[in-house]
């Protein structure tokens, strides 16, 4: 399929990393020899499919990530860096807001996935290009129960079960009426797929890797470090 859409790259990283008992925001501690932030923005800077990145950030951090990501390791797409609000939801909003007027399709990405493949994201934009509405998923493995005051009302058939991940991408009027919906209704997702699906869309999923992790615990730290290694 030809390019023929302005794709706007928005990469979440406005949490301050409460859980993960460190000084500064985990995005910015050093995975290997880079932030974990780099890493997540490196994959986005080198594909073609990407026109431009907004990167959101704790307020107090722009000059911080200005001059330690971004200007040290000479990221070029990125055309804001702007503050993230109290939920992750408000920050992805925050960062739509800003996205070019020339955008058609708007990636969301969670900044603490640094594991992205270049692959992956090339392929869920592709889907949404055709579809309107896509997003990187993992079947689940174990079994799945339903549980209600600490017991077991039903055991789930676990082939019906995908853990979301990102990057997810959506048409951008698609994703502007699906936040000003939640807004109106006063609803927060974890994430933007979901409030896109409160619209009546068929949301695609394409089965990403299990190597796509979210750094979140010090635990996610260490098999971060691990599957780098590989």
């Amino acid at each position: 399929m030809a390019k023929n859409f302005f794709t706007s790259a928005i990469i979440v990283a406005g949490g301050s990393g409460k859980r993960f008992n460190s000084e500064i925001p985990k995005q910015f501690l050093k995975l290997k020899d880079k932030p974990i932030l780099a890493y997540s923005i490196e994959k986005f800077e080198k594909s073609k499919l990407i026109d431009e990145v907004i990167l959101v950030v704790p307020g107090q951090f722009i000059g911080f990530c200005q001059k330690n990501i971004i200007a040290k390791y000479c990221f070029r797409k990125i055309t804001q860096i702007i503050s993230g609000g109290t939920t992750r939801q408000a920050s992805a909003y925050n960062g739509l807001q800003k996205v070019s007027k020339k955008c058609n399709l708007v990636l969301v990405h969670d900044g603490v996935r640094p594991l992205v493949e270049s692959k992956e994201i090339e392929t869920v934009i592709k889907l949404a290009q055709k579809f309107k509405a896509a997003i990187l998923a993992v079947p689940v493995k174990e079994t799945v129960k339903l549980v209600n005051n600490n017991m077991i009302v039903k055991t789930e058939d676990r082939k019906k079960f995908y853990l979301a991940q990102t990057p997810q991408v959506f048409e951008k009027t698609l994703l502007s009426k699906a936040f000003e919906k939640a807004k109106k209704d006063k609803f927060v997702g974890t994430d933007c797929s979901s409030l896109v699906e409160r619209l009546g869309v068929k949301v695609r999923i394409l089965e990403g890797s299990e190597r796509n992790i979210k750094i979140t615990t010090a635990e996610d730290f260490k098999l971060a470090e691990i599957l780098m290694s590989w």
